[in-house]
């Protein structure tokens, strides 16, 4: 949940005060650290399914993980997007209670069966 894709874009939206702790750089220092951060960066890397939520009222952009999750596909891993109509970012404690609690039962299903069908659970 809430995962940054592209540190670049988070850094020029504002988002990014964490990043020189967390990157060891600002993005003035090092740009090409921010760039190998990034998934969005480095999509064709991901050999790991992908299952990603993504709230339509979040103040990141849905085209973000969407274009992540294309890239993550034309690379040949498994990969999907649920779309949370009306969820805010992390939807559980921003969005209207009746929609968090819904969204939340139907995210863990998903997760679940996401998670038999690559880990090989029963």
């Amino acid at each position: 949940m809430c995962s940054i894709v592209d540190w670049v874009a988070e850094w020029y939206r504002g988002g990014g005060h964490g990043a020189p702790w967390l990157i060891g750089k600002s993005i003035f220092e090092d740009p090409a650290a921010y760039l190998r951060a990034s998934p969005a960066h480095n999509a064709v890397k991901i050999a790991s399914p992908l299952l990603a939520f993504h709230g339509t009222a979040d103040f990141v952009p849905l085209t973000a993980m969407e274009n992540l999750v294309h890239q993550v596909l034309a690379g040949g891993a498994p990969a999907r997007l649920l779309r949370f109509q009306g969820a805010s970012h992390g939807f559980a404690n921003t969005s209207p209670q009746t929609l968090s609690q819904a969204y939340e039962r139907y995210g863990a299903q998903e997760q679940l069966q996401w998670f038999r069908q690559y880990l090989g659970a029963e």
